[in-house]
């Protein structure tokens, strides 16, 4: 693939001036002080919404979204596409107000096609209960028909060699605006962490240790078909389909040893998971201007077939004894998501929003397995479930001179359903919620650059459908998980309060949950050594917390500084040898982003995003932080792009050393990530022509200067 980048780099540099020669409006308008000011990212701090300018800007070179949220003010990277907002926990996401389902975005979806990206931290009533945070894309809207083609590659080396070339066709002809892309992926990793277990009985201790290195391979095959169909300029219709098949092989080499020498062999364990995976999503949309309303109309549907086998094989150390075993699943959803939201105004100039949001699961699952530590009856079983949720929003706003004051309401109802087949019965399980979720924001302007804003919203968080199912599913001989049909959902209350001037802002906030759902390993038999993992609701967990930003240009617009420093405060207590723990260390986390810009070709920048030693609810964290360098380069007239990226300078990423505690039992992991490497990106445009204009003008000229 690299070899095949630099061939068509040739290519362009051969061709470059036969196209400028074509197209003498597009060398006209390529000036160095338009240039200059494209190539510097803008943040926009507004009460508890950050929004990121991506068009123009460097970040907009990055290839693909994950490799730009990795770069991004705000954003915690914690392992591969895998994103945290500062302070708020795992985003959702939309594109251009949809909803995101089962959609790889993080690869297939372009920097190149988004204009800017939104950040909110207090989700209103329109998004589904238990949302952190939001991160919605707005993606660049061609004005003029053109044909163009680019292609991506981006190679990471660390403890393992990743590769992942793709390429997209994008076009706008009349009504028509289409994109066509797919991308290989290659994904290689190797953690080494152990994982260990230490069970408290009344008479002695007992302790496991589980040295691991897991090698974690997979190959994807993604292809993205999107369209959007500008009927007329108050009628939009998109359709689009996604479709990815991944195969993945995982290896683990484990030495195991136990404290009791007497009762237990060590022993060496080999598991190896082969999982094969397709997905067929289809989503179609539809937007309508009526007057000064709005409504919009979504459905999504996806299928998502999975096949997966795990072989584990255990050997004694002492002697040639052991065992092996197999188990086999195979899962078959279908989810279908509709969303509906219509926007009108009311008398008094008072504005609104009304909608509804329907998600159903269908989960077919079959398990098979020969494993010595189950009980027969429980070696075949099959399960089916239906899961719906159902949920209406309505928000009022109201905009004064310097005051805008926002009040919304969600009520979800879900209905869940369990059928378990085993070899001896057969039972159901069933769960129903209902809740209303208000929601409020009054947000004050008393001065010029000066925001104000006070957020009031309530959150519900309920179990996953899985946990239903009472059975104990084994890992090994002495470790198995099992759900709990008893568990309630958890409320969530937070109020908070936002102040800013120009680059700087401060946050405060509080928080209480009722009924926290945490998963908990301990030992119920004190007889044995086997622990159960399983969630159990906590009565009240509470947290007060702070967070200071700043983002700011320096010299002349050539240096760009943007951090964050988030402070919490938590209040939690948990049973551990018979005494009431209580937790009130306050830990703190943040994230800095230095950009230098060069000159109008090289942007180098810096992320370093870190974290204190963490103590909240049972668990514990020991520090970590993640240090993180590139450097962008432009080349052949912006349409070669080069980034060069160092990760986890100082091998400090390691977010996996954790410690959970509970009655009689203690257990986690500690070792490192394999987050260190080198990434290089590259990004080639092949061909941006005008399809109908005889000039032959630049697309990408065109929407640049008229979006200024």
């Amino acid at each position: 693939m690299k070899t095949f980048l630099l061939i068509l780099a040739l290519y362009i540099h051969t061709t470059t001036d036969i196209y400028a020669q074509q197209d003498s409006i597009s060398k006209d308008f390529r000036l160095s002080s338009i240039e200059v000011k494209a190539y510097r990212p803008i943040v926009k701090t507004e009460g508890s919404r950050q929004t990121v300018t991506v068009k123009g800007t460097f970040l907009s070179k990055m290839g693909n979204l994950g490799n730009m949220l990795s770069v991004t003010p705000g954003i915690i990277a914690k392992g591969n596409n895998n994103f945290d907002v500062a302070g708020k926990g795992k985003p959702i996401y939309y594109v251009d107000g949809k909803e995101v389902t089962n959609q790889n975005i993080f690869t297939t979806l372009k920097t190149s096609d988004i204009a800017k990206i939104e950040i909110e931290r207090e989700p209103s009533a329109k998004y589904p209960a238990g949302t952190n945070a939001v991160i919605n894309i707005i993606t660049i809207k061609p004005l003029k028909d053109f044909i163009a083609l680019d292609v991506y590659n981006t190679t990471t080396v660390r403890r393992k060699f990743s590769e992942n070339p793709s390429f997209e066709l994008r076009m706008k002809y009349g009504i028509w605006n289409s994109s066509i892309g797919y991308d290989y992926g290659a994904w290689m990793s190797l953690n080494k962490e152990t994982y260990y277990t230490e069970i408290f009985h009344p008479d002695r201790t007992f302790r496991s240790d589980e040295a691991n290195e897991l090698f974690m391979g997979s190959h994807s095959h993604d292809i993205t078909w999107n369209n959007n169909f500008d009927i007329n300029k108050n009628n939009t219709i998109s359709l689009a389909y996604y479709f990815q098949h991944e195969k993945e092989n995982d290896i683990g080499n484990a030495d195991m040893k136990y404290s009791d020498t007497e009762k237990y062999n060590d022993k060496n364990i080999r598991r190896q998971t082969i999982d094969n995976r397709n997905l067929h999503n289809v989503t179609l949309y539809y937007k309508s201007k009526i007057g000064q309303s709005l409504l919009s109309l979504g459905g999504d549907y996806s299928i998502i077939s999975n096949n997966s086998r795990t072989d584990i094989a255990e050997k004694n150390k002492n002697n040639d004894n052991g065992n092996n075993n197999f188990t086999k699943t195979t899962n078959k959803y279908k989810i279908m998501t509709l969303n509906a939201t219509y926007s009108f105004n009311l008398p008094f100039n008072i504005s609104s929003e009304a909608g509804a949001r329907y998600y159903n699961v269908n989960d077919r699952y079959g398990y098979l397995s020969d494993s010595k530590w189950q009980p027969e009856t429980l070696g075949s079983n099959g399960q089916k479930t239906e899961d719906n949720v159902t949920a209406a929003y309505l928000s009022l706003g109201k905009k004064w001179k310097k005051v805008h004051l926002s009040l919304g309401g969600r009520y979800e109802y879900s209905d869940t359903k369990v059928w378990i087949n085993t070899l001896s019965e057969t039972i159901s399980n069933s769960r129903h919620t209902s809740f209303f979720l208000p929601s409020g924001t009054l947000t004050v302007f008393p001065w010029k650059n000066w925001t104000f804003q006070l957020n009031y919203r309530r959150s519900v968080n309920r179990q996953k459908y899985t946990g239903l199912n009472p059975y104990p599913v084994y890992q090994d001989s002495l470790s198995y998980s099992a759900g709990n049909r008893d568990l309630q959902p958890s409320v969530n209350d937070n109020i908070s309060i936002y102040a800013g001037w120009k680059g700087l802002y401060v946050t405060a906030g509080y928080t209480h949950t009722r009924n926290l759902i945490k998963s908990v390993v301990y030992n119920q038999d004190p007889s044995t050594d086997i622990v159960c993992e399983t969630p159990i609701n906590v009565k009240r967990s509470e947290s007060f917390y702070t967070m200071l930003g700043y983002n700011r240009r320096m010299f002349s617009g050539k240096l760009y500084f943007s951090g964050n420093l988030y402070i919490n405060f938590p209040k939690y207590k948990y049973i551990f040898l018979n005494k009431t723990i209580k937790i009130h260390r306050p830990f703190y986390s943040g994230n800095m982003n230095l950009y230098y810009f060069l000159n109008n070709k090289i942007t180098a920048y810096t992320t370093f995003t870190f974290q204190s030693y963490l103590e909240d609810t049972n668990i514990s964290q020991r520090p970590a932080n993640n240090w993180s360098a590139g450097v962008q380069m432009n080349m052949i007239k912006d349409k070669l792009t080069l980034t060069l990226s160092v990760s986890d300078i100082l091998h400090r990423a390691n977010y996996n050393n954790i410690d959970i505690r509970y009655i009689n039992t203690q257990h986690g992991t500690y070792g490192t990530n394999d987050m260190r490497g080198i990434t290089l990106s590259a990004s080639l445009s092949l061909f941006n022509q005008d399809i109908t204009v005889s000039s032959s003008r630049n697309n990408n000229d065109v929407i640049d200067r008229t979006r200024q």
